[in-house]
């Protein structure tokens, strides 16, 4: 098995995993329904978009993987970016490109985009995403989408992770659940079936925030630059008291590395009330998880 970074060539197969994702296992597709279009026409669509290289939404090549068979072809993919890094959401820019592409369809629809709107999770901002997830239906069974997330979880570590996906997708959501996502929120209308929207009436949406165990993992090469100790072994209860070379000085050092390698920011008040790495940790899950 070989999961690589997506290549022009990979477009159709990547258009694919964008329509049968979409279509949650059902047979509705829901920019058929919502803008009077065909797949055929959509499938065009995608492909100006993709033309347009707009980073920071799933409708990029630059964030689409892929597990690639032993034949060379993609097999399963999904789109992966880090939400809101330049400040604006990918709902929005997705919003701004479709208002492009299909400004005439949009205003025709307003009552449609209202139902599904009803519906809709606010992604949540500095959580890595993980969009179009999907598998050529012969390649089922294999672990490729399995390995994918982990590639994309391994290749975004300093970030929790965040899946949205219908209810009514039992597959794909045991998958999630499996990999160590719970379910955060959940948005339903029966109205969605009822206009054939969707495939089901609910959203979930799902998260992954950092471990305590991979939260060790990552501190040990901190600790061991910090305090000049390459086999120091980190636990809940290491303090001060019990590591050599652990000052004032040295401490300010290990937190600021601390800070830069999680990207967060501790406060004074949290910084006086640490008495060991237990504390510090409880912190960084605090901060990376939800908010």
């Amino acid at each position: 098995m070989i999961i690589r970074q997506a290549e022009t060539k990979d477009l159709d197969f990547i258009i694919d995993c964008i329509i049968e994702s979409e279509k949650s296992g059902g047979d509705i597709f829901p920019y058929s329904e919502a803008f009077g279009i065909s797949v055929l026409q959509f499938s065009q669509i995608i492909k100006g978009i993709f033309d347009e290289e707009i980073a920071d939404q799933p409708w990029c090549l630059d964030h689409w993987y892929v597990v690639e068979s032993e034949e060379g072809d993609a097999v399963a993919g999904l789109s992966a970016w880090v939400e809101g890094v330049e400040g604006v959401s990918s709902d929005m820019l997705k919003a701004q490109i479709l208002n492009f592409f299909l400004k005439k369809e949009l205003e025709a629809a307003t009552e449609k985009l209202q139902v599904l709107s009803s519906v809709s999770i606010p992604r949540i901002p500095q959580y890595l995403q993980l969009e179009h997830l999907y598998t050529h239906p012969l390649h089922r069974g294999k672990g490729y989408m399995k390995a994918l997330i982990h590639y994309a979880l391994e290749l975004y570590k300093d970030f929790p992770a965040e899946i949205q996906v219908l209810k009514i997708n039992k597959n794909a959501v045991s998958l999630y659940e499996y990999i160590g996502f719970l379910v955060s929120e959940r948005q339903c209308n029966d109205a969605l079936e009822r206009l054939s929207l969707l495939s089901g009436n609910c959203k979930l949406q799902l998260i992954k925030i950092m471990d305590r165990a991979l939260i060790t993992q990552e501190l040990q090469p901190i600790f061991a630059k910090v305090f000049r100790n390459p086999e120091i072994e980190i636990t809940d209860t290491l303090n001060a008291e019990q590591v050599s070379g652990w000052d004032s000085l040295t401490h300010l050092s290990m937190i600021a590395d601390v800070e830069s390698h999680f990207q967060i920011k501790f406060k004074l008040k949290e910084l006086i009330g640490m008495k060991n790495v237990g504390d510090m940790i409880d912190l960084i899950i605090a901060k990376k998880g939800v908010s």
